[in-house]
């Protein structure tokens, strides 16, 4: 098991991830460009490891169409409904799980479009016979930062979003973003890399700012670099230090 009960602010980081690059005090690419590129790291990596997870609660829309989401979302996990306050709807009675389609669309009325159909037969997920509402009736497209619900998922009350962050909250944008102590030396790699990008453009393609930018970029992209080793460390983490991680990155706002 990885011991990953540990963090760093971002400054702590960055200002190593300039001495790497190079740029020492940030002064050739910029420290803006330095919080932008740790932001687009840690994204990647929640991305591909999924350790910022996050929920959405919200009532339901009239026109079946949320457009309140959260501003930093790398991916959404599962879409819930429910009628009332609750905990966790995974664990009460009257509770669906939506069926996520990334090409259905309605503009609030009963009528939708999907462009996955058969040689024009129904879509699977869309159409029904019987009595009864089947499971796959309930499902909803996600399609430029919204999400749109199907007709019978307007039965319920509440709408609960699922999601992985990026390691910062948008309700408080002037936190720190917090890098666990495991995604260091990735997000380092990261953003060196990112910088030498810039210096080549700024400086011409010298030799030692060739020479960065490759050793960085095979941190990222090599199986046994710094980004492989940082989600193999996440993979071999238990489930009690999986939840101390979603604890730290989401304590500002998103649990309650």
């Amino acid at each position: 098991m990885a011991n990953i009960n540990g963090y760093i602010p971002e400054t702590q980081l960055i200002t190593s991830a300039m001495m790497r690059a190079g740029d020492p005090g940030g002064g050739i690419v910029g420290q803006a460009f330095y919080r932008d590129f740790l932001a687009s790291g840690l994204r990647n990596l929640c991305f591909e490891a999924e350790w910022d997870k996050r929920y959405h609660d919200i009532p339901f829309p009239e026109d079946r169409i949320v457009t309140d989401m959260p501003k930093y979302i790398s991916g959404i996990n599962s879409i819930w409904l429910y009628m009332g306050p609750m905990r966790d709807p995974q664990r009460l009675n009257g509770s669906v799980r939506v069926h996520i389609k990334d090409n259905y669309v309605h503009d609030g009325g009963l009528g939708g479009f999907q462009d996955n159909q058969w040689f024009n037969f129904p879509d699977g997920t869309q159409n029904s016979v019987g009595m009864f509402q089947p499971y796959n009736l309930f499902y909803a497209g996600y399609t430029n930062g919204k999400i749109y619900l199907s007709p019978q998922c307007s039965g319920y009350a509440r709408v609960r979003i699922y999601y992985t962050g990026i390691g910062l909250s948008d309700y408080c944008p002037n936190e720190q973003m917090q890098v666990p102590i495991w995604a260091v030396d990735a997000l380092e790699c990261y953003v060196a890399m990112r910088a030498s990008e810039v210096m080549i453009g700024l400086e011409g393609k010298t030799q030692e700012a060739m020479y960065r930018h490759k050793l960085f970029k095979g941190e990222i992209d090599n199986i046994r670099g710094a980004w492989s080793n940082a989600k193999m460390y996440w993979s071999q983490c238990d489930a009690q230090d999986r939840k101390d991680v979603v604890t730290m990155v989401t304590y500002l706002g998103y649990r309650q």
